[in-house]
């Protein structure tokens, strides 16, 4: 099978491959990483670890590299099409052949350890950026932070965007413990960045406990808005920049300033014009995303737990809209649903909960229940395209230029919209 597979071949072989999807921990994937990646991954690394935030801050980081003319590795999960989209060289997805040929690796390299699919895929993703020999090599975590996959990897710069809840079942429900996962991103001696002003103390703790060069946003270095698309990042006690472009709130402010700090700290070139145009040339699906269909606008974004329906819905109201937009929901069943219906009720005319083809995903009966306890309206539906058509037929904000459906809740919901928006013309 090996030597004539196809990567769709290989992704069902991993799938397989291990009894759990997902087991903690890095001493299996710390005996391959050895064999398979000798020496440093990248010129220079950067991980990137949060709740929320984490895929917005490192496209940005890839993009600003581009900027400078760096050759940049780039590793996101999960995708929201293709496999491809996980592992980007330059911003351009790899070829199949390209994980075929780092899979076969992997594989050779493990023996008889057992890995997950995200840990081999993980692992594959390190063997393409090890080979291109770049730069630098920006790095998403994946769930956690200090047993993730992702962590195996020494970083000369480790960022944290954001703490709140998410994933509980791993992770649990105190946000102290959620710091210390998350602050396992941090190296000795290596800049550690906290994007959350308001992160909890932990964060700091453990970064002075293993010496760590501790950077908090509001603390070491500030930002603030100036003017409508205007802001001002400075170091704290330096010379601050006047930035202008996409922010809050469409990309996070806090995130873009975590980057900028990132970028400081590397020691690469910064000036407002060079971030400006990285902020401009980013692509990152499924964020905010604007998109018109069959005479239909609106906006998908993968918000799927509280701390990003807040975020949601200050969009919401930045966009003064006359008439309330639907909503397009689906679901895992283990996120806080009924936290995201809090946050976002009374803004929507009706929700359309989704049925989503994955085991995990809530189904859209009990998500309809969910979101009519919180008093609002809500109906079901078994695919998105049965959802899509009861929109069409009763949304009074048709080829009207504010949006009028948001489709939210998980990548798989944003991912099924975007499947249906392709192969339905």
């Amino acid at each position: 099978m090996f030597d004539s597979a196809s990567l769709d071949e290989w992704l069902a072989y991993l799938e397989q491959l291990h009894p759990t999807e997902i087991e903690m921990g890095l001493d299996r994937i710390r005996q391959v990483y050895d064999r398979l990646v000798q020496g440093k991954l990248a010129k220079q690394v950067i991980v990137v670890a949060g709740t929320n935030g984490k895929g917005t801050s490192c496209a940005l980081l890839a993009s600003y590299a581009k900027q400078l003319g760096m050759s940049c590795g780039l590793y996101s999960s999960p995708h929201l099409i293709d496999f491809n989209e996980r592992v980007q060289v330059d911003q351009i997805p790899v070829s199949d052949e390209s994980l075929v040929q780092a899979f076969k690796a992997v594989e050779q390299a493990r023996e008889n350890i057992s890995l997950t699919y995200f840990e081999f895929t993980t692992l594959a993703a390190f063997k393409v950026f090890k080979d291109q020999n770049l730069d630098v090599a920006v790095l998403e975590i994946g769930l956690g932070g200090r047993l993730d996959a992702v962590n195996v990897v020494d970083s000369d710069v480790s960022v944290v965007t954001s703490i709140a809840l998410d994933h509980e079942s791993w992770l649990g429900n105190d946000l102290n413990r959620i710091a210390l996962e998350k602050a396992g991103v941090y190296r000795s001696g290596k800049p550690a960045i906290s994007a959350d002003a308001s992160a909890p103390d932990n964060l700091q703790k453990y970064a002075e406990s293993i010496s760590a060069d501790f950077y908090k946003a509001g603390c070491h270095y500030s930002f603030q808005l100036t003017g409508e698309s205007q802001w001002a990042w400075a170091e704290k006690g330096g010379e601050g920049l006047i930035l202008e472009g996409l922010v809050e709130p469409d990309f996070p402010l806090s995130n873009a300033a975590a980057v900028l700090c990132a970028i400081q700290c590397l020691d690469w070139s910064i000036d407002a014009k060079t971030f400006n145009s990285a902020l401009s040339g980013m692509s990152i699906r499924g964020r905010l995303e604007k998109f018109s269909f069959q005479g239909v606008n609106g906006l998908m974004d993968v918000a799927h737990n509280p701390h990003a329906a807040k975020f949601l819905a200050r969009k919401l109201e930045s966009l003064s809209l006359t008439d309330k937009p639907m909503v397009i929901l689906g679901s895992m069943a283990d996120k806080d649903i009924d936290g995201v219906v809090e946050v976002l009720k009374n803004r929507f005319s009706g929700w359309l909960c989704i049925d989503l083809d994955v085991p995990r995903a809530i189904s859209g009966k009990a998500l309809q229940k969910k979101v009519e306890s919180h008093g609002e309206s809500a109906l079901a539906f078994n695919q998105f395209n049965d959802a899509w058509q009861h929109l069409k037929a009763h949304s009074n904000r048709l080829m009207d230029d504010q949006p009028a459906v948001f489709i939210i809740g998980s990548f798989f919901t944003v991912a099924a919209a975007i499947e249906f928006f392709n192969t339905d013309r």
